[in-house]
């Protein structure tokens, strides 16, 4: 009986600390991107339009569809997203020569020089984020956290 009560008591220990763990995670996630957000408004753009971008850069012949795939968001939200990109110089948009009811995407020189900027932001805040931190304890982090991703 008293081990049983052990057992119990150290499970429920573990199950805190995991919950504990899950609501730093999400704590850090929003605030990284609540000051992602901050520090990237002086540069004209959103996290959303950034990570557009991105996907676009990734993706040589990138489709709206792709890019919301890629971004996880709706097909509709991608499409305001990448006319605003589009508007804005950051994209151009031409016919696709194997499928004329698509168009795709690709960064101009401007997109291009905005995402160096942008990179130099996310940088600086992660610089920040992990300042005093081990590169030894980040890789131990690192490998819970990707061991308890796989497990999903």
């Amino acid at each position: 009986m008293i081990e049983n009560d052990r057992n119990a008591e150290k499970t429920s220990r573990k199950q805190s600390e995991a919950r504990r763990t899950l609501k730093l995670l999400k704590r850090l996630t929003l605030g990284f991107r609540a000051r992602l957000d901050e520090d990237l408004r002086p540069l004209g753009i959103t996290l959303a339009q950034l990570r557009v971008l991105h996907a676009i850069k990734s993706e040589a012949t990138a489709s709206g569809a792709q890019v919301a795939r890629e971004c996880s968001i709706t097909p509709q939200t991608a499409h305001g997203l990448i006319l605003r990109a589009e508007k804005n110089g950051w994209i151009v948009r031409q016919q696709d020569a194997t499928n004329e009811r698509r168009r795709i995407a690709s960064l101009t020189a401007t997109g291009e020089k905005l995402l160096q900027d942008t990179d130099v932001v996310v940088q600086k805040i992660e610089m920040d984020l992990w300042e005093g931190v081990k590169r030894s304890d980040l890789k131990a982090m690192n490998d819970l956290l990707e061991m308890a991703a796989d497990r999903l």
